[in-house]
């Protein structure tokens, strides 16, 4: 038996994936396997076939709620009679799941089912059963993955019978996603572009004009006005001494880093400021959610402030104005703890210093 659930990771595993996982509302998966009864079961090994629903939910703990149907024919009894029985089950599943790199996601499942069979085998015509599992999801495309799960089943009623019947499933399903999740959009003139206007001018005054007035931090804002007194030499601040910043609102899937062409808008804006005042350079912050590990949001943020570069350095800003960092999912500007406050967070910042 552990032969045969390695074998079956194994194939699945060598699937190729091209494609980032974005969230979607609701999925639906043909699902072929098999089942290898054991204890006191009566029955040979069996190929079953079936359709899973599932619809995603705002929990961080159960990400899921899945149900499925499943079915097995012609299926032989053990004793030699050459009965055969047909077998249908019904299934409840509760999913955490797990993002391990943008290409894959690796799930846990609880829950339970109901099995009949067309006619008694052991003195079992039907049964209830519990069932735990793992399983391994690997996107095709943004909305299509296949999906390699197991599972172990074992009979909910108490038996005396030291070998009880319990059953072991493993599957490979072709899952299709659809009903995007919304993500809270931000109007395009929106509180962060208000930096970004004709009226913006170069630094107001030299350094030297003003450090004789108290300024320990030269950054032209007297210490009596400054509320952020440790600002970096150079960079751009407003009238209050802290660092101002321009939030792109650009929407990333889970996992990804492309951009769409429908968020130029938001790249123009940077280029056009940074075309007007030429003594300014830009130092982009990539930002990601708390999905992953430490290591790989700090990857795929220098991926997304990167993304945003190369967009700028392609509308005819020079790229030895521009850098790029990746703090991964540090400095969150929302809870990780909903979809829509994750969203927020998957971001680039643009800071502007002379």
């Amino acid at each position: 038996m552990k032969n045969v659930i390695v074998a079956f990771f194994l194939s699945t595993s060598l699937c190729l994936t091209v494609a980032n996982a974005n969230e979607y509302r609701f999925e639906i998966s043909p699902v072929l396997g098999g089942v290898k009864p054991e204890g006191n079961r009566g029955l040979e090994d069996q190929l079953f076939y079936g359709l899973k629903f599932a619809v995603r939910t705002n929990s961080d703990i159960v990400q899921k709620v899945r149900v499925g149907f499943e079915g097995s024919t012609g299926v032989k009894a053990e004793d030699g009679s050459g009965n055969e029985v047909n077998i249908f089950r019904a299934t409840g599943n509760l999913i955490h799941e797990k993002a391990m790199t943008k290409y894959f996601r690796f799930y846990f499942l609880l829950g339970g089912g109901f099995e009949k069979l067309s006619k008694k085998v052991k003195d079992i015509e039907s049964m209830f059963y519990g069932n735990y599992g793992l399983g391994l999801d690997y996107y095709l495309l943004d909305n299509l993955s296949i999906q390699s799960e197991f599972r172990h089943g074992m009979r909910v009623k108490a038996s005396n019978n030291s070998n009880p019947p319990h059953n072991f499933f493993y599957s490979i399903a072709l899952a299709y996603k659809w009903g995007e999740i919304a993500q809270e959009q931000v109007p395009e003139n929106g509180p962060y572009l208000d930096i970004i206007s004709d009226k913006m001018p170069p630094p107001l005054m030299d350094v030297e004009e003003v450090s004789n007035l108290g300024d320990d931090d030269q950054d032209t804002v007297l210490n009596n006005m400054d509320e952020c007194p440790n600002t970096p030499r150079g960079v751009m601040v407003g009238a209050n001494g802290c660092v101002k910043s321009m939030t792109l609102h650009i929407k990333f899937s889970s996992g990804g880093s492309t951009i769409v062409s429908k968020y130029d808008s938001q790249i123009d804006k940077v280029a056009n400021f940074m075309k007007k005042y030429p003594a300014y350079k830009v130092t982009l912050e990539g930002y990601t959610d708390a999905t992953g590990s430490n290591a790989y949001n700090v990857e795929l943020s220098d991926k997304r402030s990167y993304s945003v570069a190369r967009a700028l350095r392609q509308k005819g800003v020079e790229a030895e104005r521009i850098s790029t960092v990746g703090y991964g999912s540090s400095k969150p500007i929302a809870t990780n703890k909903t979809e829509k406050g994750r969203a927020k967070n998957r971001r680039v910042d643009a800071v502007f210093s002379y």
